[in-house]
Order: C-alpha cells, then sequence, then structure tokens
C-alpha cells in the first residue's frame, strides 16, 4: 500500500502547485481584465418620433423645344437574329399552359360558388 500513497501524493502536490499557479496569475492581472462591478443600468428610453414634412409635388419643367432634326441618313431595319424567332412552343410549356388556365378555371368557378351569382341576373 505504500506504492498507492506515494501516487496520492504526487497528485496532491500537483493541484496544489496548479492552484498556487492561478492565483498567483490572478494578482498580477490589470483591473481592467478582472471582472467588473455591473452597475445598474438606466431603462431604455423611447426615441423620439422625427416628423418630417410633407413634400409638395414638384413643378413641372419642361425640356426646351428643339426645333426636330431631319436623319441625314437612311435607317435600314435591323434583321432579327434566328435564336430570337420566336419558335413553335415544346409539348411541356403547352401542358404548363393548360394547367395554369385549369387552376384559373377552378379559382373562378370557386369564387362564383363563395360570392354567388350576380346582381339582377
Amino acid at each position: 500500500m505504500q506504492h498507492a500513497s506515494n501516487i496520492e501524493l504526487v497528485i496532491w502536490l500537483i493541484v496544489a502547485v496548479v492552484v498556487t499557479m492561478a492565483k498567483g496569475l490572478g494578482k498580477l492581472a490589470t483591473p481592467d481584465e478582472k471582472t467588473a462591478p455591473v452597475s445598474p443600468s438606466r431603462p431604455p428610453q423611447p426615441k423620439p418620433v422625427v416628423r418630417r414634412p410633407t413634400r409638395r409635388p414638384a413643378t413641372e419643367v419642361k425640356p426646351p423645344v428643339t426645333p426636330a432634326i431631319e436623319a441625314v441618313a437612311e435607317v435600314k431595319p435591323v434583321p432579327k437574329p434566328v435564336a430570337a424567332q420566336p419558335a413553335q412552343p415544346s409539348r411541356s410549356s403547352q401542358w404548363a399552359a393548360a394547367l395554369r388556365d385549369r387552376q384559373n378555371m377552378r379559382n373562378i368557378v370557386i369564387s362564383a360558388e363563395i360570392i354567388g351569382p350576380p346582381r339582377g341576373a
């Protein structure tokens, strides 16, 4: 049992050294690093409401009239590129349009049931 008590003695010495070092380092700390006492804070005050004056509509200023300038050269229309021309819609876009129309029709029927027939009819 002598061996077990030696290990316990070593552990207690290590704990004592660590505690002593922690206390020594605590004394070296500056006042800023230590926990400062908590001062009671004032309750938050509401911010003042700043009212801005209403803006007046700006008076419309018309630009000066300039005489029309005739075109010197004839302007030719720019042909559309092939990719920009409308292509035949794909089957998926046709299905999407059909489903959208069906949903719109469903909404119209439901709203007619809720609202009822028009007056005077």
